[in-house]
C-alpha cells in the first residue's frame, strides 16, 4: 500500500484508479499461471468488461472537461509496481490458505505488523509530529474507525474470502470499491449522476456477474 500512497502522491488521482484496476486482470493472470486457477473465456470477458466500465468513469468527465489523465511517468510506474505487489500478495495468500497452512488471521497480523514497523521507519527520520494539538475528538473517531475497520477488519474478511473464493473472484473488490465510492457520493453528497456513471456501473456490475457466475460452475 505504501507504493500505491507514493505513487498517487506524484501522479493524477484519475491516472492512479485507472492503472490501480488492473489488479483483478494481474491477481488473474498470475493465479492461472502460479496455482493454477481456471481462466476461462467467460471469467477474462468479466474482468475486461470491469476494467472498461471503471474506465469509462474516470475517463468521460476527462473528455468533456479537457482535463489530463497522464500524471507523473515516477507516480504512475509506483502505481503500476503496487498493482504487481498487491496481486502476488492476493495469489501468494490464496496458495497457503487452500493448503491450510495458514488460517486468515495469520496473514493479516503479519500485514498488519509490518505495515506498523515501516510506518514508524518512515515517519522516525523526518521527525513527522503523528499527534499534534489540532486532533479533536472526532478526528481520533475517525482514525480509529480507520485503523480497525477499514485496515484490520477488511483485510481479515479479504484473507476468509480468499479462503474460500479464486483471487479473481476476491480481486473484483477492486471494482466494488469504486463503484459504491460514486453511488455514495450521489446519494450523500450530491453529485450528479451522468450517463457515463450508469454506463460504467452496467459494465461493472455485469462483468462482476460473469466472474463469479463463472466462478460458481
Amino acid at each position: 500500500m505504501l507504493l500505491f500512497y507514493f505513487g498517487i502522491d506524484k501522479t493524477t488521482a484519475n491516472s492512479a484508479v485507472i492503472i490501480y484496476s488492473a489488479v483483478p486482470l494481474v491477481a488473474a493472470i498470475l493465479a492461472h499461471y502460479w496455482i493454477k486457477e481456471k481462466l476461462t473465456f467467460i471469467k477474462l470477458a468479466g474482468l475486461i468488461m470491469g476494467f472498461v466500465g471503471v474506465s469509462i468513469i474516470v475517463l468521460l468527465p476527462l473528455y468533456f472537461t479537457e482535463q489530463t489523465l497522464y500524471g507523473d511517468f515516477t507516480g504512475n510506474h509506483l502505481i503500476a509496481v503496487a498493482v504487481f505487489v498487491w496481486s502476488l500478495y492476493t495469489v501468494g495468500s490464496r496458495l497457503v490458505l487452500t493448503q491450510k497452512l495458514i488460517t486468515p488471521l495469520n496473514p493479516t497480523f503479519v500485514s498488519v505488523v509490518l505495515n506498523l514497523l515501516t510506518f514508524i521507519l518512515l515517519i522516525v527520520p523526518q521527525q513527522i509530529l503523528v499527534i499534534t494539538p489540532q486532533m479533536t475528538l472526532h478526528i481520533w473517531v475517525l482514525l480509529f474507525y480507520l485503523a480497525i475497520f477499514v485496515t484490520i477488519f477488511a483485510l481479515l474478511l479479504f484473507q476468509f474470502a480468499l479462503q474460500h473464493l479464486s483471487s479473481a473472484v476476491v480481486s473484483i473488490k477492486q471494482y466494488l470499491e469504486l463503484l459504491l465510492a460514486i453511488w455514495f457520493n450521489l446519494l450523500l453528497v450530491g453529485e450528479k449522476l451522468t450517463r457515463g456513471y450508469v454506463l460504467g456501473s452496467i459494465l461493472i456490475l455485469f462483468g462482476v456477474y460473469l466472474v463469479t457466475k463463472s466462478n460458481i460452475k
